[in-house]
């Protein structure tokens, strides 16, 4: 286990909307250093990247934007199309949340 993190600082997925904004201050008001994640699963979603901004501006956080459609289209997409193709019911965030 690493010992020299710093469990004050914390790294929300921000979509600019009032859930994840709203996560943001409560986090904030419990003394926690905020940095908001961005992920853009469809490559340039250039409305829900401002929407993020602006709300980690407006917050004042720290905001990260990350490029992963490809790696979203070629792990979770592909894997849920083959799945749904061959007669199963995939479900999407067993390959994303421990890959994306």
């Amino acid at each position: 286990m690493n010992k020299s993190l710093d469990k004050n600082k914390v790294i929300l997925g921000l979509s600019g909307g009032v859930d994840s904004t709203a996560a943001a201050l409560l986090l904030q008001s419990q003394g926690y250093e905020v940095y908001g994640l961005y992920f853009d699963v469809t490559e340039g979603n250039e409305e829900g990247k401002a929407a993020a901004a602006k709300a980690a501006e407006q917050i004042g956080i720290p905001f990260i934007y990350k490029n992963v459609n490809e790696l979203f289209e070629n792990t979770v997409i592909e894997n849920f199309c083959t799945e749904y193709m061959a007669g199963r019911t995939p479900n999407p965030c067993v390959y994303c949340n421990p890959n994306v």
